[in-house]
C-alpha cells in the first residue's frame, strides 16, 4: 500500500535597524521571500550544516547583500553579500525564537528565528536578505531562500544602515496545514482498501528549521498501526497501537521535492486479534497524518506488513 501526503510552506522577512541608544528608527515591516530549489532539496537531501551543536538545522546564518538582480529559484546566494551573521561559518546556532500554531483559516504552523547583526556589523545601503547554512570556510550563506527589500507598496529599496547602527533581521517559515479529510484507497495482497486520512496532533508544532539527523532530509519519521478509530486533527488514533519495526528513507532525487519511507511490520507486530488493523499513524518532521482502514487488514503471526508513505513538499500557495 502506498499513501501520499503533502505539505506547502511560505516564508517572510522583517528588517530592524537601531541606533547605539537602542531605539528602531527604521522598519521594513513583513515581506515575502522566494525559497531557493536549494533550500527546497533540502528537506529531502539536507543541507550544509557545517559545525552545528545540535541535530541539522535548516537555516543557521542569515546574510545582507547590496545586490539589486530579482531573485530567481535557481538562486544559490545572495548577489553582492555585504555581511553574514554569525559572521563565522563555524558557529554553533540553530532552533527558533517562537513556534506557534494559528487556526487560522488557512491554519498554519509559525516558526520565527531571529538573527542579530553587531554593532557596526553592517556598515552600507542593503537591498538584499538570504538565510540559509554554511560549509567551511563561507562568508555567506547558502541560500535557503532569497529576497530583496521592499517597502510597503511591495517595490525594491534600500535601507541604510551606519556604523552607529544595529541590524536585526527576523525569519517566520510557515506551513500550511490541510484540515480537511482526503479519500485515499490502495491494495494489499489484491485486497482493495480505502478510507480517509487528516491530519493529527496539530497543536503539537514541530520545529520546522530541523531535518533528520544526518543528510537524509525529513526527520525521524515513525509509523504506527492501531485498533481502533482515527481521532480529531487535535488527537491521534484509539486503540491498540504497534510501532513499525523498521523504517527505510528512499533515496531523495534533487528537484523532486518528494520522498518515500517504506516501514516493515514482522510476523509479531501488529496483530490486533479478530478485529484487525483499523487506522494507521505517519509522523515526521513535517508533522503527522492519521488514516482510516476499511475492511481491516486481518494481520496475524503469519504475515509481516510493508507499507509505504509518500512525502511531497511545495511553495504556498
Amino acid at each position: 500500500m502506498i499513501l501520499c501526503m503533502d505539505v506547502k510552506m511560505q516564508g517572510f522577512f522583517r528588517l530592524q535597524v537601531a541606533g547605539q541608544d537602542g531605539k528602531v528608527h527604521t522598519d521594513t515591516g513583513w515581506f515575502p521571500n522566494l525559497i531557493t530549489n536549494q533550500g527546497m532539496d533540502w528537506f529531502g537531501g539536507g543541507a550544509p550544516n557545517f559545525n552545528t551543536s545540535a541535530g541539522t538545522p535548516l537555516c543557521t546564518h542569515c546574510g545582507v547583500g547590496t545586490g539589486t538582480t530579482t531573485p530567481a529559484f535557481t538562486d544559490t546566494a545572495l548577489t553582492t553579500p555585504l555581511a553574514m551573521s554569525p559572521p563565522s561559518a563555524g558557529s554553533n546556532v540553530e532552533g527558533v525564537s517562537a513556534s506557534t500554531f494559528i487556526a487560522g483559516p488557512p491554519a498554519y504552523w509559525s516558526n520565527v528565528k531571529t538573527y542579530g547583526f553587531a554593532l557596526g556589523a553592517v556598515v552600507g545601503n542593503i537591498s538584499e536578505v538570504a538565510i540559509g547554512n554554511t560549509a567551511s570556510g563561507n562568508t555567506t550563506p547558502q541560500a535557503f531562500n532569497h529576497a530583496l527589500i521592499v517597502d510597503s507598496g511591495g517595490n525594491p529599496t534600500t535601507i541604510s544602515v551606519l556604523v552607529t547602527d544595529a541590524l536585526t533581521v527576523t525569519y517566520e517559515l510557515r506551513y500550511y496545514i490541510n484540515t480537511t479529510d482526503t479519500s485515499y484507497s490502495g491494495a494489499i495482497s489484491a485486497v482493495t482498501y480505502s478510507g480517509i486520512y487528516r491530519r493529527a496532533s496539530i497543536g503539537s508544532v514541530p520545529s520546522l528549521f530541523y531535518q533528520l539527523s544526518g543528510t537524509a532530509g525529513i526527520g525521524n519519521p515513525s509509523i504506527s498501526v492501531f485498533s481502533g478509530t482515527i481521532g480529531a486533527i487535535t488527537s491521534a488514533p484509539s486503540g491498540s497501537g504497534a510501532n513499525a519495526n523498521s523504517i527505510t528513507v528512499g533515496t531523495y532525487a534533487p528537484g523532486t521535492f518528494f520522498n518515500s519511507f517504506t516501514a516493515s511490520f514482522n510476523a509479531a507486530t501488529g496483530n490486533f486479534g479478530a478485529g484487525g488493523i483499523t487506522a494507521m499513524l505517519f509522523t515526521s518532521s513535517q508533522g503527522s497524518w492519521q488514516f482510516s482502514l476499511s475492511p481491516f487488514i486481518p494481520k496475524t503471526n503469519l504475515f509481516t506488513l510493508t507499507l509505504q508513505f509518500n512525502v511531497s513538499w511545495a511553495r504556498f500557495p
